[in-house]
């Protein structure tokens, strides 16, 4: 996550628990850097909260984020990708997230169907 404190803002959006969001905001904002915050915010609570089902959890594979070129869209994954290794060294005793074990799991809930 960003060294950087996040406006009141940047804050709520980090922090909002609708899946689907939309965040349109000028260049040099701070737009990309929010968007990692909640991605990792995402996963790292999600790794901590034992109610939510394995297969409902949120992982780097399950989360979509559209940009406007594909090189936008590399960087972030790359960013993102980072501070969520960076988040899980913070919380080493917690369990990584394994996008193959969600993968497996939305699958096999989606055969029990």
């Amino acid at each position: 996550m960003s060294d950087k404190r996040p406006t009141p803002d940047q804050q709520a959006i980090i922090d909002c628990k609708t899946d689907n969001i939309l965040v349109p905001a000028a260049a040099g904002s701070g737009k990309t850097t929010v968007m990692i915050d909640r991605i990792v915010s995402k996963i790292i609570g999600d790794m901590s909260d034992d109610s939510i089902p394995e297969h409902e959890k949120h992982s780097l594979d399950s989360i979509l984020v559209v940009t406007f070129t594909v090189a936008a869209a590399e960087h972030m994954r790359e960013k993102a990708e980072s501070a969520l290794d960076e988040a899980i060294a913070k919380n080493k005793d917690k369990p990584a997230p394994n996008s193959d074990n969600a993968k497996d799991a939305a699958k096999d809930a989606k055969d029990a169907e």
